[in-house]
Order: C-alpha cells, then structure tokens, then sequence
C-alpha cells in the first residue's frame, strides 16, 4: 500500500506532501490543478524516464519519495531479497533525484540502485493505468498474481513462500558447508603437497651456507690453484726465491756472529723465519693439490642451491623459516 508521497521542486511543485490511507483515496480537483502532475511524480519515483523538464524552474534538482507498506507475502519480497535490500519490516522508502544536467539517482531503503532494478520492483508494486490502457496486464510476471488472487490463495501463497524461503535458506547454509569442506579439503591437500615437496628436498640446518661456500671455490678452482702454485714458486722454488734469500741472510748473520756473538739472537730469529716461510710454501703447495677443478660437482651445487633458493622463496625466505614451516604443517 502506498502510505506517503513527498514531492520537491517537480513541474509546478515546490513542496507537497500526501499521507494515503488503507482503502480508496481519491485526488479531486479542477482541471490544471496538479492532479496528473501528482501522478508524473509517482511514475518517476517508479522509474519512469526522467528529463530536466520536470524539474521546477530556478532550482537545480527534484526530488519524489515514496513509502510503501508490503503484506508478508508480497511477490516483490523475492525480487528486494535478490537486490540484497532488506526489507524486513515490510516498509519500502524509494526515492529517486533528478539534476539539471537530467542524469537520476534512484534509493530503495537508502541503498543506490540501477534504474532497471526499480523499473523490475514499480512492476510488482504499483499498477498504474490511464483512460485506454492497464499495464499489468502486459506483464507476464504478473499473471500469477491475478490468478493466485482469482483462486484465493493467499494464505497458501503465504505458507509456501515461507516453506521456500525457509528451503532456500537451508540450501544456502548446505552450500557454504560444503564449500567450506571443500576449503579445509582443498588446504589439508595443500599442506601435503608442501610437506612432500620440501621433505623430497630434505634441506638440512645452514646447507645453503656450505654450498655458496663449495661453488664459490669450485667456480674460482682454477684462478685458486694457479695462485697457490705461483705464491709456493715465489716462496720455495729456484735460486731467487725468499726460502734461498733468507738463507742466503742466514749465512752472512752466522758469519757476523763469528765476530759479535749479540747477533746471535737475531741469527736465530732469521732461522726461525726461514722456517716459517718453508712451512707456509708448503701449505700452498698442498693447497693446490687438495683445489678440486670439477665443472660436474659445480653444476650440481648450482642445481641444488636453485632449489634452496626456490623453496625459500615458497616457504619464509631462509632454509630455517622453511624448516619450521614443514614442522608446523606436518
């Protein structure tokens, strides 16, 4: 039932505002005195095509708003529960505004709707006919109704109406049951997934360090071992090396002690050096012995620091972020 009209600056209006009782309510009045303007206002608010024309001359927009009380098994309570509107307490507010440039803005209940949601609505609420026409009758959706009212089924119109919304209520709560077990199905497999995939890496605590440390030195095997070589050479082998040098040192102090014995102590220092300095060209020498050169072993720690890297990256950043989120997904 329409219980109020309020109409602003439409056509020849300012303000105006009309209360609607249960029953037959009639507008009377002579000819030009607003009666079918009154009727325009309530098509607009019902969707019908709006232009800056109706908007009261001087001002910048017009406003028409309805309020329309439903009965419990009103059709239109299907087509508002779609729209996500509720209208729980049977009242329907609808309100639409027209600016100068003629764009609209249609409200039901205070929430924003597109013009073809209210046109969908108006056909469900509001019949309204002229002298040659009745529009309800050439909508289809509307037939039902009539037919449901010719029968007098109201009361089990009612009845089912709430069976069907009570129905698809129990099927919605079955759906989203579902879903969620299909979510903790869709996680668990997840996790299993994770689990296996590092667990067939089988990363071991500060193994990524170890391995940046061996390819570094495999990549560089070469260059290592040449330097090692050349700094043994330098120190240990031929006639001009330090080892024969000191030696040479050693000799000419020795011979110097002959003739001051306090050279001594520093005889003994020189000798101690030399011996430092052939221990030293000895770890060079084992050193590039013990340098492994194999591009096979490279490729592999490369491979493997790939995958490190990779599973990182899913699981924390570093190999003990990864190694504590196996633990807690297991």
């Amino acid at each position: 039932m329409l219980c109020r009209l309020l109409v602003v600056n439409y056509a020849l209006i300012d303000r105006v505002e009309i209360e609607f009782g249960p029953g037959l309510n009639i507008i009377t009045g002579e000819t030009g005195a607003g009666k079918s303007i009154l009727v325009g206002a309530l098509g607009l608010v019902l969707g019908m095509r709006a232009s800056p024309e109706v908007i009261r001359s001087h001002e910048k927009r017009c406003l028409v708003e309805a309020i329309i009380q439903l009965q419990p098994d009103h059709r239109s309570l299907a087509l508002l529960d779609a729209m996500g509107i509720d209208a729980d307490q049977g009242e329907l507010i609808i309100r639409r505004e027209v600016v100068a440039n003629g764009r609209s803005r249609s409200f039901i209940n205070g929430l924003a709707v597109p013009l073809r949601s209210l046109l969908d609505l108006a056909r469900a609420l509001v019949d309204l006919h002229g002298q040659h026409d009745h529009q309800s009758l050439l909508y289809t959706e509307r037939h039902i109704d009539f037919l449901d009212g010719f029968a007098g089924l109201g009361e089990l119109r009612e009845s089912v109406g709430a069976a069907h919304r009570r129905l698809s209520d129990l099927l919605d709560r079955r759906e989203n049951a579902e879903a969620e077990a299909q979510r903790s199905r869709d996680r668990r497999e997840l996790l299993e997934f994770q689990v296996e995939e590092i667990a067939a890496a089988d990363p071991e605590p500060d193994e990524d360090e170890r391995l940046l440390q061996e390819q570094s030195l495999l990549t560089h095997a070469e260059r290592l071992i040449e330097t090692a070589m050349h700094l043994e050479a330098l120190l240990y082998q031929g006639d001009d090396s330090i080892v024969d040098r000191l030696g040479a040192a050693e000799q000419l102090l020795k011979d110097a002690v002959q003739m001051d014995e306090s050279l001594g102590i520093h005889a003994d220092e020189l000798t101690g050096q030399r011996y430092a300095i052939e221990e030293l060209a000895r770890f060079f020498a084992d050193y590039a012995r013990g340098v492994e050169h194999n591009p096979e072993r490279l490729a592999e720690v490369t491979g493997r620091l790939d995958l490190l890297a990779h599973l990182k990256k899913k699981y924390g950043g570093t190999l003990q972020a990864m190694l504590e989120y196996r633990k807690n997904a297991e």
